[in-house]
């Protein structure tokens, strides 16, 4: 009876050593990712070899090397200057999970659902409202193309304070559901 105890104990400590592991080894992917996409996106040269053209470079002048021009071009290409807010993001919630790594949670897929579902909002809201006003100094696709069409539709139906309200709701509403 001793022995069945022990060897259970020892499967449970041996199941919080794994739970814990792999919790600081997602963390610590993440935020290796996100100085990545930073460095990526901070270093963005139109001249690199990217996904939306080949550049003239034959060597990728990115920080983060010819995948790291890939990257960066196609996420200021599909979401404009919001792209610096993706590693922000996912940088908050690695700190949040970070401050929470000792307690025992399991995954729960609805909520993780909601938080996906409020980083969309947020990242439509933010496109959508760069593609809408000519802030100074920024160009007419600092929104990126999602948020060029975004912004287009949403004019063309609810006319520019009806979008402006939109938006904004729709990017506050996203903040509030992912963090």
């Amino acid at each position: 009876m001793v022995q069945k105890s022990t060897t259970n104990n020892d499967q449970h400590h041996f199941q919080l050593y794994l739970s814990q592991g792999a919790r600081e080894g997602a963390l610590i992917l993440t935020v290796a990712m996100c100085i990545f996409l930073i460095m990526a996106l901070v270093s963005h040269n139109p001249q690199d070899p990217g996904w939306a053209s080949t550049g003239s470079n034959a060597i990728a002048s990115n920080y983060g090397g010819r995948a790291g021009a890939w990257f960066a071009d196609v996420l200021l290409y599909f979401f404009g200057y919001v792209s610096y807010l993706f590693p922000l993001l996912i940088g908050y919630r690695a700190a949040i999970l970070f401050k929470n790594r000792r307690q025992r949670k399991t995954f729960h897929w609805p909520m993780f659902g909601i938080r996906v579902i409020g980083f969309i909002m947020t990242v439509l809201g933010a496109t959508g409202l760069l593609a809408l006003y000519s802030i100074s100094g920024l160009d007419d696709v600092s929104g990126g193309v999602i948020g060029s069409e975004l912004a287009g539709k949403m004019d063309q139906a609810l006319n520019l304070s009806g979008s402006t309200l939109s938006l904004v709701s729709m990017l506050l509403i996203g903040l509030t559901v992912f963090t």
